[in-house]
């Protein structure tokens, strides 16, 4: 589209009734860069020259013609400048123009416009806004400020025609602001339906979210004029230094164009939230680390990382250790039975909290206890969209986020990170938070899809919403290997190995297990000379750390090649991806859950088929998988994605690859309103509500009202209150004067929230505490064990009975008398093992099952070296598995811990129960537990550690990382680096502690003695 046509449509409105027709403004079209000097009208506002608007902007103003600027990424942007007196006269007209000329001028400014006008020209169009380009700002052009503070510049005379900043949107509930360059746009008459759905074609169905309403009165448009400029004598604001421990502990020696534009955002210095969307791969945490420096070393505030998984959590605690000891702050661990509540306290030390999902929301129901949330400076949620996951997850999420916008929403900054969902627009609604988007990768991604034995490419265009598959070439694979390997990959994985890599996603556990070895008895034997120094070196560690050798990885290793899915253990997964990343394993064949979370970049990736177990997969699980092609930083120019396709599944697959995204969900109201009455019995015992109104108001801050709208949840209010109080969690007196209801909690609702425990579940795992109480059997820890078993991971579980019968009959007198207690029958297990027809009530069939997963348990924590594998082969269940159960039950025991302690009746098991969490979080022999103690150290190593004469924590922390990695057999010099810095800030945190209770009780004392 030409900007004559944009004048043309603007001046049949008489907008440019002020403006000299000799300054008319010359032809040239959207996404072809300038090809003459054109007339652009701008606006003066005394001696500052600002852009600030599109068509019909809704202030008043004169109007001046100045020349235009050159364009960015070929865009030619031709803006509307105004200053504060404005064009009433021609609002005016604009809103009294009858519909028929209206839809005129948008089919004239729509005609012939794609996606990529559209998302690169003023004309982008989202849910209740416009968005225009943001351009991103060169620094070098720029005079550096003489003072450590940032200003604020715009960014129209500082251009980079190189990088593709991305989209800024934001929130529609936010008011206009003259610093933040908002402008309202006002259509008199509605858009005609015609319109609309053009509009809405030409988005295509990956922008679902950001369409055009046919409703739509008053369309937000914002533009980010305006960066913030930092000193060059700093790195965001932070020391320079910080650009250097980048380097050396992430070698990481410059930030991408994005990353940079996203840092120098005005939102971020002005404390406002922030969400980020970018493919997978794009680099998105790097800028929430930098934004934790700033945080931590700026502000003196603390920071609660939110991550979706334990694993990565741990990840991250290691990451950000060297950081931690560098600048003087704590991470603390917030995951299974790690982490304290509340908090301790440390004196003038900051705190990052890097916590799962469920540990915080407990964490943050701790702080708003102690009257301390406001010590959070910033949350960062990590996977964003997980909001919307199925089950409590996604609920739980919610429920966190909604607690920190009504508590401590003025001082809290949010950020998010997210992939690419087609309703990002009631996110940002419900965070409100400005939303930045990038479609950037570090390196070009090519799609193919693979049928027979042609590759046929991926031709998608969102002007047609059509995906066109184009054959791309032939396989060339031997006649031979056609029975064994019917898809050929062989072939497609000897094209980029050894010198590359390669990630196979399998739909099952069970099919990462069987390619993998089918690949070691077709590949070359020679690639068995490929590092085979590091192969052994990784086969001998695995022995170590994991204190035992996978028969599978066994055989497959010495060719650079391994499975990874969640029947491994962590240590194992661990080493797996610390040997990927150095390139002595070439191929990992895994499942969808890799895609998630863990960095693993390959030059090419497969999809064994388009299915994830026995469903097919959605386009955001695909995107996310083949997210993971193209390898920054090792020299990798394009990545490739092969999806295996059979015919039958051809229809299918194509109405996947045309998309859209995923729409993420409120879970409020899953199963049974579960989640809602979590909610409601926490907000009354953290006194935030105590009254229906009050409870409404406070759900005016959740996903669910950003969706549903009111009326659809305050329906519900009564009844969620009517539920606990009939559950006898909450209690209700009617006020005298108004008759309104006041609700408390009771101490049974107080212990259930405090302990997380299922709201329906309560009473049972109250009565079956009591119960216990009465006829405990302290001689083992069995009957303990029984008790901490959580309700979610006996669904889970399918027993053995061959096995169960088995283990029963050879129980010693201790462990027969809590099979007694608990009434379990060995006539039972016979007649189960021997395939008789026998049914049990539900409720007894837990207590079987409960007693089965205690026994595995029971008979891990018994062994000498605490090893799995004996435990996981005498049980036929996978060592994945186990570790999960004992993190689960290690988890729920220390969810217990918190449920008793508010519960007198119930103090006995209360003393107890400390000494289980522990010994199930560190299981490990007495000489070694405080070793585990430093974040990344697992049993092997903390014994490996003992041996070579390590035997505290004090001792890791004065060692030489040189005489450290010589002393311990298989632990690499950055590995020995990370265990020290580990220690130092472990060791420091605990000083801290010490310090702050000193500190109390001196001045306790202070002030008795005063009394006195």
């Amino acid at each position: 589209m030409s900007t004559r046509s944009l004048t043309r449509s603007v001046r049949k409105r008489r907008l440019f009734k002020s403006i000299p027709q000799d300054n008319k403004l010359q032809s040239n079209e959207f996404g072809q860069g300038i090809k003459r000097k054109a007339k652009t009208p701008r606006l003066k506002c005394g001696d500052d020259e600002t852009d600030v608007g599109d068509l019909g902007v809704k202030t008043n103003c004169s109007l001046t013609v100045e020349e235009d600027k050159p364009t960015v990424n070929g865009v030619h942007n031709s803006f509307l400048q105004c200053n504060d007196k404005g064009i009433a006269e021609a609002t005016t007209e604009l809103q009294t123009c009858n519909d028929e000329s209206a839809d005129a001028d948008w089919e004239e400014l729509l005609a012939g416009v794609c996606p990529e006008d559209l998302l690169n020209s003023t004309l982008n169009t989202s849910c209740s806004r416009l968005a225009t380009p943001l351009k991103s700002i060169d620094t070098s052009t720029t005079r550096p400020l003489s003072t450590s503070t940032p200003r604020v510049l715009s960014d129209q005379n500082n251009t980079n025609s190189n990088a593709k900043p991305g989209i800024l949107l934001s929130p529609v509930n936010e008011p206009c602001t003259k610093s933040a360059t908002n402008t309202a746009i006002t259509m008199g008459s509605k858009i005609s339906k015609s319109v609309v759905e053009k509009v809405n074609k030409a988005l295509g169905p990956q922008f679902q979210g950001f369409k055009l309403s046919s409703e739509l009165q008053s369309i937000r448009h914002n533009r980010c004029d305006k960066l913030i400029v930092y000193p060059t004598d700093t790195f965001y604001g932070l020391p320079k230094d910080v650009s250097k421990y980048l380097e050396e502990y992430k070698s990481i020696k410059k930030l991408y164009d994005w990353q940079d534009y996203c840092l120098r955002l005005p939102c971020l210095a002005e404390n406002r939230n922030l969400i980020y969307s970018l493919p997978t791969g794009g680099g998105k945490t790097l800028v929430a680390e930098v934004l934790i420096l700033r945080q931590l070393v700026l502000k003196n505030q603390d920071v609660l990382f939110i991550l979706p998984f334990v694993a990565i959590v741990q990840e991250k605690v290691q990451d950000l250790a060297p950081f931690a000891a560098t600048f003087d702050f704590t991470v603390e661990e917030y995951a299974a039975s790690k982490g304290k509540l509340p908090p301790q306290k440390r004196r003038k030390r900051n705190v990052v909290y890097v916590a799962t999902i469920e540990k915080a929301n407990a964490l943050v129901n701790s702080l708003i206890e102690v009257g301390t949330i406001k010590s959070l400076g910033l949350v960062i949620i990590d996977e964003l969209h997980m909001i919307g996951e199925g089950g409590m997850r996604g609920a739980t999420l919610e429920l966190c986020l909604s607690k920190l916008l009504y508590t401590n929403a003025n001082s809290t900054q949010m950020i998010g990170m997210s992939a690419t969902l087609s309703n990002m627009d009631e996110l940002a609604s419900f965070l409100n938070a400005e939303v930045y988007f990038n479609d950037f990768r570090p390196v070009e991604l090519h799609e193919y899809v693979k049928v027979g034995r042609t590759l046929y490419t991926v031709s998608s265009s969102n002007c047609t919403d059509r995906v066109e598959l184009v054959s791309h070439r032939t396989l060339n694979h031997m006649l031979d290997m056609d029975k064994t390997d019917i898809d050929q990959l062989t072939s497609l994985v000897m094209e980029v190995i050894p010198d590359s890599s390669c990630l196979i996603f399998c739909p099952t556990k069970k099919n990462c297990q069987n390619i993998a070895l089918l690949l070691t008895k077709l590949l070359p034997r020679t690639l068995l000379d490929h590092r085979k120094d590091s192969k052994l070196q990784l086969l001998e560690t695995l022995k170590i750390e994991a204190s035992g050798l996978c028969s599978v990885l066994k055989d497959t290793i010495p060719f650079g090649i391994a499975y990874h899915n969640s029947g491994l253990t962590s240590d194992e997964r661990k080493l797996i991806e610390l040997a990927y990343h150095d390139g002595t394993l070439c191929v990992i064949t895994c499942t969808s859950t890799l895609a998630a979370g863990v960095n693993l970049p390959a030059k090419r990736v497969i999809l064994r088929a388009p299915y994830i177990g026995n469903q097919l997969m959605s386009f955001s699980q695909y995107k996310q998988m083949i997210g993971r092609a193209g390898r920054a930083g090792f020299g990798d120019r394009s990545g490739e994605s092969i999806l295996i396709l059979q015919p039958k599944d051809g229809d299918k697959v194509l109405e996947i690859l045309k998309g859209p995204y995923s729409k993420c969900n409120s879970n409020l109201f899953i199963n049974d309103y579960q989640a809602m009455h979590s909610l409601v019995l926490t907000l009354v015992g953290l006194k935030l509500i105590s009254t229906n109104d009050e409870l409404k108001r406070f759900l005016c801050k959740t996903l669910c009202y950003v969706q549903q709208g009111s009326s659809a949840l305050y329906e519900q209010t009564s009844q969620v209150l009517e539920h606990l109080h009939t559950l006898q969690l909450i209690t209700g007196q009617r006020t005298s004067n108004c008759g309104t209801v006041t609700y408390k909690i009771t101490a049974l609702g107080r212990a259930t929230y405090k302990g997380s425990v299922v709201v329906d579940t309560a009473h049972a795992v109250y009565r079956e505490l009591i119960t216990a109480q009465q006829k405990f059997i302290l001689s083992t820890d069995l009957h303990l064990l029984y008790l901490c078993i959580p309700l979610d991971l006996v669904s889970s579980i399918n027993p053995n009975w061959r096995v169960f019968f088995d283990k029963v009959t050879r129980l010693d007198n201790d462990e027969l008398s809590v099979a007694q207690v608990l009434e379990v029958s060995e006539g039972y297990l016979s007649r189960k093992f021997s395939g008789v027809a026998s049914k049990l009530p539900e409720a007894k069939e837990i207590v079987y099952r409960k007693f089965y997963l205690s026994l595995l348990l029971h008979s891990l924590l018994k062994q000498p070296s605490n090893s799995v594998w004996p435990v996981a082969e005498h049980f036929e269940c996978s060592r994945g598995f186990l570790q999960n159960a004992l993190h689960s039950t290690a988890s729920f025991a220390s969810s217990l811990v918190h449920f008793t302690e508010e519960i007198p009746e119930l103090g006995a098991v209360h003393l107890l129960l400390p000494f289980l969490v522990k010994k199930l979080a560190h299981m490990g022999s007495p000489d070694i537990m405080a070793l585990l103690e430093i974040p990344g150290v697992k049993q092997g190593r903390a014994k490996q550690l003992v041996a070579a004469g390590y035997k505290s924590i004090q001792d890791v922390a004065k060692a030489d990382h040189c005489e450290l990695s010589k002393n311990v057999a298989s632990l690499f010099s950055q590995q020995a680096k990370n265990i020290i810095l580990a220690a130092k800030v472990y060791m420091f945190g605990c000083l801290c502690v010490l310090f702050a209770e000193y500190m109390f009780v001196y001045r306790l004392c202070y002030v008795i003695k005063r009394k006195l």
